[in-house]
């Protein structure tokens, strides 16, 4: 199958309607208003696709895939974006973090753009070069004038100096030669003074927020149950077990195995893959006397599947970018290019590709504490 299916090779032979209309009244497809004056314009199904395709808004031709692709279908198409996401994933894995990371404080980091240049050359040797062009000055000065002069210059000197003091507290050679003190570290009253009360405040404040979040962290982990992290891959490869052979051979047997396995990981694209599954099967009591599912529950589950692979941690691709890749597998499979059978004659299931965990059995399965199904809203 190519990884790209152009609309315009095929034509969609598995919609459940053929019109926008009829699939928001049998499936609760909700069209915003903007939808609906596409769907006014483009009342037929293929076509109210292809100008979602030409939009490139590959998230709604999804969610209006998930409402009008035939059920059996459908929930293929889910298994193979689950399987996709997961060979994702392995190539760059999601980074576990850990509770205790709740909250913890992050250094602060001046990013490059925000720093100021720093001084050409060392600060002492800046300095002394201001210095020497001060004493070279005056060298210069004197070697101009004779002693008279240069007495007289002196004595205007003195007169302005003290006028400076009188003005402003200190002369100009001293205001400078304060300013270089400063600069250079010299302990002063200017400088800020780090036992300021401010400054111990500030680390009081710090010290009590830690201590209480210190006590958070340890009292989540207290109420939290341990995670089992062999049990838990076991009952994900479990899960997509049950929803291969529930595609293959969709009968009551494999629907039940698929609601209990979904119970247990309902948080999971696997466990959410499997109830997809079971309200795929169209009868909620399976085996016993038949309660229909209700309209657009399936749909409604399958695009929250589709969502929650979009945004799920690791892999290389944005969830806009995941979206494009689920179209594609959703068209090929509407369009009858990808389906179970090559698989099946073949033998090759598609998440079987490397060695899979030992999974759990049917008897482990019905052990577990069963959640109540409900209606999932996506």
């Amino acid at each position: 199958m190519s990884d790209k299916l152009d609309w315009r090779e095929r034509h969609v032979v598995l919609f459940r309607h053929r019109t926008v209309e009829e699939t928001v009244d049998q499936e609760h497809y909700e069209l915003s208003t903007e939808l609906g004056r596409l769907a006014t314009d483009y009342p037929d199904s293929e076509s109210f696709l292809e100008q979602l395709i030409l939009r490139k808004d590959f998230k709604e031709a999804c969610r209006f895939l998930c409402y009008n692709l035939h059920h059996r279908a459908a929930e293929w198409w889910g298994y193979r974006c689950v399987v996709n996401l997961l060979d994702e994933i392995k190539k760059a894995p999601a980074k576990v973090r850990d509770i205790s990371e709740i909250g913890k404080p992050k250094p602060f980091v001046i990013p490059e753009w925000a720093k100021e240049a720093p001084l050409a050359g060392d600060n002492t040797d800046y300095f002394a070069e201001i210095q020497n062009s001060i004493a070279k000055l005056k060298s210069d000065v004197q070697s101009l004038f004779d002693e008279d002069v240069l007495e007289f210059m002196g004595e205007v000197k003195g007169i302005f100096d003290e006028e400076q003091r009188k003005l402003y507290g200190m002369s100009l050679d001293e205001l400078l030669q304060k300013a270089m003190n400063v600069y250079q570290g010299d302990d002063s009253p200017s400088r800020v003074d780090p036992n300021s009360p401010i400054f111990k405040a500030e680390s009081d404040l710090k010290s009590q927020v830690e201590a209480v979040r210190t006590q958070t962290i340890e009292t989540i982990k207290s109420v939290l149950p341990p995670k089992d992290e062999k049990k838990q891959i076991a009952r994900k490869a479990s899960a997509l077990d049950a929803v291969y052979r529930y595609v293959v051979s969709p009968d009551d047997d494999n629907a039940s195995v698929c609601l209990d396995i979904g119970n247990l990981l309902p948080d999971e694209p696997e466990g959410l893959l499997s109830l997809c599954a079971f309200w795929s099967y169209g009868n909620l009591a399976p085996g016993k006397n038949v309660v229909k599912t209700p309209a657009g529950m399936f749909a409604n589950g399958l695009n929250g599947l589709l969502l929650m692979c979009a945004l799920k941690e690791g892999g290389v691709l944005t969830p806009k970018q995941r979206y494009e890749q689920y179209y594609n597998l959703g068209y090929a499979v509407a369009s009858g290019a990808d389906n179970w059978g090559e698989s099946v004659e073949m033998s090759e299931i598609p998440h079987d590709a490397e060695p899979k965990p030992s999974t759990i059995s049917r008897q482990e399965i019905k052990k577990q504490p069963e959640r109540p199904i409900g209606r999932f809203r996506g």
